[in-house]
């Protein structure tokens, strides 16, 4: 019963503003496979985000008299084709004109789904459910005018619930598939410090704690639209035990997150880049430790967390104070070793540290001058290897470049120890550095876990890094996930198809999913968190990054070759049969009840 036309409807479609966008990006390629032209994403139009991502085009026939419809109610919808993998058509719905319209669809959810969403803020709420009910006309518009094509309707996460409410109200043919990536509840939860499974066990009544938080609308929402699905899915088994008890219904299917190998390296082109952007990196950690003292960075490991500010949800706490004793260890261990820990988590900040980029403008300086007499130092080096008087230093290098070395050596020289953060952190309580600073993590001479934290996103020309985010992870040798609630967990999926080996938990979907495969150990850790103590889970951390760091230069690599392959087990290709079932199943439930 496979649908003749499948539309598939998400607030981050030509929207990058959380990890949806790449669950929807990275399986076009699949979903074309599967359906060709009669596959349709629908995403909200908002200027800001469209640029670079969305291409306008003229509409086929088959669309514009639906396109029309929307157009009486002042929403203008925009056809043409995402600039992503697979090119597929989309259309961007802009609201602006019929904002007039949002108590109307308020009072609609209520009037038959009971959602009581009064007093909501517009922009968090309001704007996307409007949004998502216009999308719903859209589709149904289209149903009306093609009433022989089976039709499926995919909807991604509380906000674009109110579409599907409103084709399930309005008894549409469509049939809908609701997709939730983490409960409102369940992320609410995790956030206040507590792991679900003592809500869950305390018979709490989730509608009544969600007004405490103040979310009880984008709740509801979420609950109704699981509920009134013809098929419901969530992204990992985990989840799905969370639906059953704060949504009421089990899913049907289990859709996991997938990655399209092909987007990502060959472990020989990963290797490759590990030297390249290695080096890159290097140069960076110069700038920020070199003019504070000598660091060995042919002796060192890079580590990296990144992801959203969720300071306990992520488990950043948690890998803090495990960086903290692993410190002690290490030094009372006296390995040679020196180990760099990044933080890719975007905070708010007042400005970069000027310190740190005017000591890169005399590094970059440095550079150009021994570019220019690299011949010069070169025939002298070579000359020194043959000759019987070893020349010093000064003498290879030459006079003027010795001394402008030490010019610049004296004016960026800091007794200081260097600093945590590469900005100004606008907030002074940062729990990070906060938490950095309570664990003696001060990037002394004598510590042996530094640490950087970097609080943008890595865009490739920032001033500091220059290297997006892929480029960034490729030049790192582990990945550190240690979360208490995760969904499911792109990133360490993400760092392992770059062949950098990963730690999870089994608290993130993630984690269930390679113990399932029995994946575990190849090229990624597994730390046991469900039902342990947060000491327990330290020490755990603690163990795995010290049994990593113990690893020989072979062991290393060995663990990058297994990652690499484990990363494969997530392949669209395969994945992707979860959506097909799905969409299968809401076509069957609609004919069946005719």
């Amino acid at each position: 019963m496979k649908p003749d036309m499948l539309f598939e409807v998400s607030w981050e479609v030509c929207n990058k503003v959380g990890g949806i966008y790449r669950v929807i990006q990275s399986k076009i390629v699949q979903m074309k496979v599967e359906y060709g032209n009669q596959y349709l994403l629908i995403g909200p139009y908002l200027p800001d985000k469209v640029k670079g991502e969305f291409a306008e085009e003229e509409p086929p026939e088959w669309i514009k008299e639906s396109m029309s419809e929307l157009l009486k109610l002042g929403a203008v919808a925009h056809f043409g084709h995402w600039h992503t993998f697979g090119t597929p058509e989309v259309v961007l719905i802009d609201i602006n004109n019929c904002l007039h319209l949002a108590n109307e669809v308020k009072g609609f959810n209520w009037e038959h789904f009971q959602v009581d969403s009064l007093n909501t803020d517009f922009y968090d709420y309001d704007y996307p459910v409007l949004w998502a009910n216009i999308a719903g006309r859209f589709i149904e518009s289209i149903q009306k005018n093609m009433p022989e094509k089976r039709i499926v309707a995919h909807f991604h996460e509380w906000l674009s619930g109110a579409g599907l409410l409103y084709l399930k109200a309005k008894k549409s043919e469509a049939g809908c598939v609701f997709t939730t990536h983490a409960t409102v509840m369940g992320r609410a939860l995790a956030g206040s410090q507590h792991d679900l499974n003592f809500f869950f066990k305390s018979g709490m009544n989730f509608d009544e704690k969600a007004r405490e938080f103040n979310i009880h609308a984008k709740h509801q929402t979420e609950k109704a639209t699981a509920q009134n699905s013809d098929v419901f899915t969530t992204v990992s088994e985990i989840t799905g035990e969370e639906a059953k008890i704060i949504l009421q219904r089990e899913p049907d299917v289990i859709v996991e997150n997938g990655l399209d190998s092909n987007m990502f390296p060959t472990f020989e082109e990963a290797s490759v880049k590990h030297r390249l952007f290695r080096e890159k990196m290097r140069n960076f950690l110069m700038t920020m430790f070199y003019p504070h003292y000598a660091v060995d960075l042919e002796k060192s490991l890079q580590f990296f967390v990144s992801g959203r500010y969720e300071f306990y949800s992520k488990g950043i706490n948690v890998l803090i104070d495990a960086l903290g004793k692993l410190n002690k260890k290490l030094k009372h261990s006296k390995i040679d070793k020196n180990i760099f820990v990044f933080f890719f988590i975007p905070a708010e900040y007042e400005s970069v540290n000027k310190e740190i980029i005017q000591r890169k403008s005399y590094f970059e300086d440095l550079e150009e001058s021994l570019a220019e007499n690299s011949n010069e130092i070169k025939q002298r080096l070579f000359y020194s290897l043959f000759s019987p008087k070893k020349l010093s230093i000064k003498q290879i290098i030459g006079d003027d470049f010795y001394n402008k070395f030490e010019r610049v050596k004296s004016i960026i020289k800091s007794n200081e120890n260097p600093a945590c953060c590469t900005h100004i952190i606008k907030n002074k309580s940062d729990l990070i550095l906060t938490s950095l600073r309570e664990n003696n993590l001060n990037n002394a001479f004598d510590d042996k876990v530094k640490v950087i934290f970097y609080p943008t996103y890595l865009k490739g020309v920032d001033g500091l890094l220059d290297l997006d985010y892929f480029e960034a992870i490729s030049a790192c040798h582990l990945s550190i996930f240690p979360s208490v609630y995760e969904p499911w967990g792109y990133t360490p999926l993400e760092s392992m198809s770059f062949g950098v080996p990963t730690i999870t938990t089994d608290l993130a979907g993630f984690g269930r999913f390679i113990r399932q495969q029995k994946l575990e150990g190849e090229g990624v850790f597994v730390l046991n968190f469900e039902g342990k103590s947060y000491e327990d889970r330290v020490n755990a951390l603690v163990e795995a990054m010290e049994k990593y760091s113990s690893m020989n230069s072979s062991e290393r690599i060995a663990m990058k070759m297994k990652a690499k392959n484990a990363s494969e087990k997530a392949d669209w290709s395969e994945l992707i049969k979860k959506y097909f079932k799905a969409h299968q199943l809401a076509i069957e439930r609609i004919e069946k009840n005719r």
